[in-house]
């Protein structure tokens, strides 16, 4: 009998494990089309096998420190609902383009960072936190930190 008991926990550890979403970053991008504003898309995805839910994100930008013009702590924050399996999932902030070209041509540093909190199908909540930061050279943005905790700490 404990055999059998232990071996359906063991089972069911491994399936809670293997069965449940994984949310995390894809891409950060960031393109400058338009005359006003630079376009930045960050990339979100499930890259588990179940879907997501009750996802909400907080996606904020900050340049030398500093959160973008017109931006508050609650406008960073999104009802992302339900995030199905490898189905691209794109949140867009718009950044001035003074700002921008002040990033591109190395007086000042970008720093995004991404934080998603989310359930499974067993309503268990999973939490995902990443910093990203602006890297000219390369022209694209660079992981720089992270975090599995529902803490709201990055490191």
């Amino acid at each position: 009998a404990f055999a059998t008991w232990r071996t359906a926990q063991v089972t069911n550890l491994l399936f809670s494990v293997a069965e449940r979403p994984y949310m995390g970053v894809e891409q950060v991008t960031i393109d400058a089309n338009d005359g006003d504003f630079a376009r930045l898309v960050v990339d979100c995805r499930n890259f588990g096998q179940v879907q997501a839910t009750g996802g909400v994100s907080q996606i904020g930008v900050k340049i030398d420190g500093k959160p973008l013009p017109q931006s508050s702590r609650l406008s960073e924050i999104e009802n992302i609902g339900i995030v199905s399996p490898t189905v691209p999932h794109r949140i867009f902030r718009f950044v001035p383009m003074n700002l921008f070209e002040q990033v591109r041509d190395a007086g000042s540093r970008m720093i995004v960072y991404v934080s998603f909190a989310y359930r499974g199908p067993d309503q268990r909540q999973f939490c995902y936190s990443k910093l990203f930061s602006y890297d000219r050279r390369s022209a694209d943005f660079i992981p720089t930190g992270g975090s599995d905790k529902c803490s709201g700490e990055v490191y």
